[in-house]
């Protein structure tokens, strides 16, 4: 039965992509033909941009894991590999929700703190 054939670009880092050539080509999905001569590859662009964003999930995730560290009771340690959140990320929602958060955070975890100095003075 013929089937008709749906053009693919295979997006790979150079250091894998022989190995995923070999790969398609032992599985036989895909028929592997050399590109075009006007073809030529490109590199992703957007390196800077994926750093920044990087590092601006880390310092946000920095700043939840110390608000979740004033928490009386220890938050689960979470796996560094995963993902808990599917999809993209708002960074500015998140940023600007943390700025609500942080300063009734703070407030109540200083007047949890008053009334277990309170409790420790109280006679029982």
């Amino acid at each position: 039965m013929l089937v008709p054939m749906t053009k693919v670009r295979l997006i790979a880092r150079r250091g894998s992509l022989d190995r995923l050539l070999e790969e398609l080509h032992r599985l036989g999905l895909v028929e592997i033909a050399e590109p075009p001569a006007g073809v030529a590859l490109e590199s992703l662009e957007g390196e800077e941009l994926r750093t920044e964003r990087r590092d601006e999930l880390r310092l946000l995730l920095a700043e939840v894991d110390s608000l979740l560290a004033l928490l009386p009771h220890p938050v689960p340690a979470r796996d560094e590999d995963s993902d808990p959140v599917a999809g993209a990320v708002d960074t500015a929602a998140v940023r600007g929700l943390l700025a609500q958060l942080q300063p009734e955070v703070v407030r109540l975890t200083e007047r949890l703190d008053r009334l277990h100095d309170e409790q420790v003075v109280l006679p029982r």
